[in-house]
């Protein structure tokens, strides 16, 4: 055989392959819920396995579960109530919220330590009086107020009524 008809049946031979390949992997996908915002790169999935809390129409308070099955549209939660999707009125997302509360809690332990340090430096290094330096008093004021909303952080709201969709996907 020619060098050119080797690289030819090598390259569709690579090509069959990529498309084999690619076709078995989309056949094992399973089904997912997709919160996304229409024109936008925005999209969240949600697995079974996955916990999910939502909102239901008409009611004021969120429910917290996890989502055992993804059916037509229906979601099973909990692995025995079933809840349509279109009773979801908001779903909540608190996966930040353990990253927020950390900044809110480091920028707080940084306090003491200021005031340590003042203390200290004033005490055996410098002799001056007061011994706590009133710009400490400036930098624990700004870091109580920059940690105080991040204990108050509940995690992002999106409401589906306005501008996000909520669509169950099967392949």
């Amino acid at each position: 055989m020619k060098l050119v008809q080797k690289r030819f049946y090598g390259s569709v031979l690579g090509l069959a392959m990529l498309l084999l390949g690619a076709s078995l992997a989309c056949a094992q996908m399973p089904a997912f819920l997709l919160l996304e915002k229409p024109g936008t790169s925005k999209r969240y999935r949600y697995y079974a396995g996955d916990e999910l809390i939502f909102l239901l129409e008409g009611e004021k308070k969120f429910h917290r579960g996890i989502i055992s099955g993804i059916g037509d549209s229906v979601l099973v939660i909990n692995g025995s109530t079933p809840v349509s999707i279109k009773e979801i009125a908001a779903i909540r997302d608190e996966s930040k919220v353990r990253t927020v509360r950390g900044l809110a809690i480091t920028a707080l332990s940084t306090i003491p330590v200021w005031f340590f340090l003042s203390f200290t430096q004033n005490l055996f290094n410098t002799g001056r009086r007061p011994l706590i330096d009133p710009e400490v008093y400036t930098y624990s004021g700004i870091a109580t107020g920059l940690a105080l909303p991040g204990f108050l952080y509940k995690g992002r709201r999106y409401r589906l009524e306005r501008r996000w969709r909520l669509l169950i996907i099967r392949h």
